[in-house]
Formats: C-alpha cells, sequence, structure tokens
C-alpha cells in the first residue's frame, strides 16, 4: 500500500507540474509565433539587413513599416535630425532598433546610422538563447505566467475541497492529495511572489486551511476503518 500511495501521489504532482509547464509553453508561443504583432515584429526584423544608410525615409517605410516611435533629434546627435524607433524580438525592449535620419544636400531626409548594425544583428539572430533584455523578458514571461497558473490552481484546489467528494477510492482518492497538489503549487507561485508586505496572503493562508481541514475530514473514515 505505502508504494502505491507513493506512486499515486507522484503521479499526481508530475501530472500538475506538466500542466503548468504545458500551459506556459502555450502561452510563449502564441506570444512568439501567434499574435499578430509578434509575427510583424519578426517579418520586421527578417528585413533588417535591409536598410542601409543613405536609404530615404519612404524606402524605410515601404519596409519596416510605421516605427513605435519618432523621435526628434538631440542637439548634440551630430546632425541627425530623427530617428525612427523600431521593436524587433516581440519580448525584447520597444527600443531595441533605432535608425537615425539626417538631410542630405539636396535637403532629403536619408538614413545616416542604424543600431544595431548588421554584423551585430546578425550574431545576435544566430543565438539560440537570447542575451540582454530579450532573456529577461522570457525570464519574466515564464515567472509571471507560472505564478498565476499556481495561483488559480490553490484557489481551484480550495473550492474543490468544498465540494461534497468522497474518498471513495481509499487513499488512492485524488482527494487525499490536495495538500501535497497544494504544496507544489505554493512553491510555484512563492517563486515569482513578490518579497515585503503582500495582500494575496490574506487570501492563500485561509485557502490553505480549508484544504487541509478538507483533508482531515476525508481522511478520518479511513483511520477510523483500519483494523
Amino acid at each position: 500500500m505505502t508504494t502505491g500511495v507513493i506512486l499515486r501521489g507522484t503521479t499526481l504532482l508530475y501530472a500538475t507540474l506538466s500542466l503548468v509547464v504545458t500551459c506556459v509553453a502555450i502561452l510563449l508561443f502564441c506570444v512568439l509565433e501567434v499574435f499578430s504583432e509578434s509575427r510583424e515584429t519578426w517579418r520586421r526584423s527578417s528585413r533588417w539587413s535591409e536598410i542601409h544608410e543613405g536609404m530615404t525615409q519612404q524606402e524605410v517605410l515601404s519596409r519596416l513599416g510605421e516605427p513605435f516611435q519618432r523621435l526628434p533629434a538631440e542637439p548634440s546627435s551630430g546632425g541627425r535630425e530623427e530617428e525612427f524607433v523600431y521593436q524587433l524580438h516581440p519580448l525584447d525592449a520597444l527600443d531595441g532598433g533605432g535608425l537615425a535620419f539626417s538631410r542630405n544636400v539636396a535637403g532629403e531626409m536619408t538614413l545616416s546610422s542604424k543600431s544595431p548594425d548588421d554584423v551585430s544583428w546578425k550574431r545576435r539572430r544566430s543565438e539560440w538563447v537570447p542575451r540582454g533584455y530579450s532573456r529577461l523578458r522570457y525570464r519574466q514571461t515564464i515567472v509571471e505566467t507560472a505564478t498565476i497558473l499556481a495561483f488559480g490552481g490553490i484557489i481551484l484546489l480550495g473550492v474543490l475541497t468544498l465540494l461534497p467528494f468522497g474518498a471513495k477510492a481509499g487513499v488512492y482518492s485524488w482527494t487525499l492529495y490536495t495538500p501535497l497538489l497544494a504544496l507544489l503549487l505554493g512553491v510555484i507561485y512563492e517563486i515569482g511572489a513578490s518579497r515585503g508586505w503582500r495582500f494575496d496572503l490574506m487570501l492563500l493562508y485561509p485557502v490553505y486551511a480549508v484544504i487541509l481541514i478538507g483533508w482531515a475530514v476525508r481522511m478520518m473514515p479511513l483511520v477510523r476503518a483500519r483494523p
């Protein structure tokens, strides 16, 4: 029986953790590939190497579309009169790419510099794991999604505990493993939770208490039925 209980608990933990990981992966896929903004960002980044010095603003706009922001040049910008700011990765900073324009001898606004340059951009695109801000955003997106899922899972366990489910399957009933699942979800939630004074604990602690009390109530008939 002990082996069966351990196996049952391990299976439920694995299923719960797999569900969280799957939901995080689905969200990341949607953010990176499905949303229209993401597809537009990838299209823009794939054409970044086509942009070169001397191009007019209209030529740039025909390839990259409207920029995220148009910035007037600062007085110390060395002749630059305007800058286009583009996002080049769905999880990168909104100002991930910059194009500076200045007037040529004919009075046209032409591209004088771009950042990142072609060499830096080619190196960034070849990286399997992004660096800098993109890596931070990947980590934040994963942690925040897992935190939200864990919080929702804890609340769901608390609600299910209040429903009149018995332990008809004996020690193998899933209702007897809710504290174990709540512990796993609680650990995941605490990884992404903020430090200091937290109002969320005013809700979580009562839910934890409900889960434990419900578990104890379901365990009592089994304990009494033992010879």
